[in-house]
């Protein structure tokens, strides 16, 4: 499976959002409850070795967003209730790294996967918003 599908498969075995029926990657439409995974851009770093030649730092880091729509409208306990989700979710994510429950990855070893700011609304209409959670997962590269 590609790094993209083992994160999805990662974020299937939380609780909060098992019960979800779609799960995407980079497509979230726009009526339906569903989650999915963006692509962030990510830096990758390197070093000179003595020889002179450039190689991948043996650290490297993928940004992505782990976003979800969710109902949405002018119920307080309701939009209450959907930011208790991401907060169950961001807590999950927490736990997940103290218990090295990480997905494996094609690229390296995974060592972390941990949001890189707080779960929020950035878009919605009068059905319906879409709440984020920026995340970063930190991996050693494999050689090559």
């Amino acid at each position: 499976m590609t790094t993209p599908e083992n994160i999805r498969a990662w974020f299937l075995t939380c609780p909060a959002i098992s019960s979800i029926g779609s799960f995407n990657t980079d497509y979230l439409s726009e009526d339906s409850t569903e989650c999915t995974i963006y692509s962030m851009p990510s830096h990758l770093t390197y070093k000179e070795d003595i020889l002179g030649k450039i190689r991948y730092d043996k650290r490297q880091n993928l940004n992505f967003i782990f976003a979800i729509r969710l109902p949405f409208g002018d119920d307080a306990e309701k939009n209450m209730e959907n930011l208790e989700l991401m907060n169950s979710i961001e807590d999950w994510m927490y736990q997940q790294n103290i218990l090295s429950n990480l997905p494996t990855i094609q690229e390296g070893t995974v060592i972390s996967i941990t949001p890189t700011k707080t779960p929020a609304p950035i878009s919605g209409n009068s059905n319906s918003a879409v709440y984020q959670i920026q995340c970063s997962l930190s991996y050693d590269r494999s050689e090559e």
